[in-house]
């Protein structure tokens, strides 16, 4: 027998043993549900939010920028305290502060998306 998607219609009607003009009689369909179960997809299992956090910083890219960021931080002195000093912020630690909330808002999206 040929591949289904090689089949002309009325062949593959034939060979399901079904009409195109009336389709499966009520009595046919319920014995096909019986024996072969509903036309359906298995739900795949659902993923906890941690796990999809996590996934959002699997990008090269992501970690290139991560790996960028603690590069240009100095370690702090011995003797300080505050390992970075508010006047020595200028703005190059902004990845990791929108890299964050940026990844709980995909964790969101991706829960959503799943739940459609």
């Amino acid at each position: 027998m040929e591949s289904w998607w090689q089949l002309d219609v009325e062949r593959a009607a034939k060979e399901l043993g079904t009409s195109l003009t009336s389709g499966l009689s009520s009595s046919d369909a319920a014995a096909r549900i019986e024996k072969y179960g509903r036309n359906q997809l298995k739900e795949a299992p659902k993923r906890p939010p941690w796990a999809i956090f996590l996934d959002q910083f699997m990008d090269f890219v992501i970690w290139v920028l991560i790996v960028r960021e603690i590069g240009q931080h100095p370690p702090p002195e011995p003797t300080s305290l505050c390992p970075i000093k508010p006047a020595t912020w200028d703005g190059s630690h902004t990845h990791i502060e929108l890299s964050v909330p940026s990844r709980v808002i995909g964790v969101v999206h991706a829960r959503e998306i799943t739940v459609q």
